[in-house]
């Protein structure tokens, strides 16, 4: 009978170093599942000549699935003109969902507020565009991570409403490449 308990007793023993062998891992926590979740990019641009352009347009996209993103970013533009003495400054933020359609091929849209100084009226006072584009494009996958390369075409729904000249973007057309790591 001593025989049978030591024998059980090794049995449970064992069974319990088998188990928390198995169990090594730990779960992550709730801030390690939304960092491994997050990814930043953006994008930017640079243009010189007769306009200088430079726009740098910081985000975050959080990876809800293998298939969708929810993103926010904010967005910083300055322009010149050569053949005027003024430039401008322009800022705003962005909210935006991404949902993978087939294969890379996504779709979007996305809601932009800009503050951008009214150059026409030749005066300091600062105008508010909104604007809500609705697109799509393509989106190459670069690790399984989640990370991308996205490339956009995009149109301004809310661009009849300010017309040229009259908000911060001249064609309701926007195009756009970015990255996200």
């Amino acid at each position: 009978m001593r025989s049978l308990y030591t024998h059980l007793l090794v049995l449970i023993l064992v069974f319990n170093c088998l188990h928390a062998q198995s169990d090594t891992t730990q779960k992550p926590s709730t801030l390690e599942r939304i960092v491994d979740r997050t990814l930043f990019g953006g994008s930017f641009g640079l243009q010189f000549g007769n306009t200088t352009l430079l726009n740098l347009s910081p985000a975050l996209a959080y990876k809800l699935n293998e298939r969708v993103y929810l993103g926010a970013g904010i967005t910083y533009q300055y322009i010149n003109w050569v053949q005027t003495p003024f430039d401008a400054h322009m800022y705003g933020t962005r909210v935006f969902p991404i949902v993978d359609i087939w294969k890379g091929v996504f779709a979007t849209a996305e809601y932009e507020w800009l503050n951008y100084p009214d150059l026409a009226m030749l005066t300091s006072i600062r105008r508010n565009n909104h604007a809500f584009f609705l697109g799509g494009g393509y989106l190459q996958r670069i690790n399984k991570r989640g990370s991308f390369v996205q490339f956009s075409l995009l149109y301004n729904v809310l661009f009849a409403q300010s017309g040229p000249g009259q908000g911060a973007y001249d064609s309701p057309i926007a195009y756009r490449i970015s990255f996200f790591f």
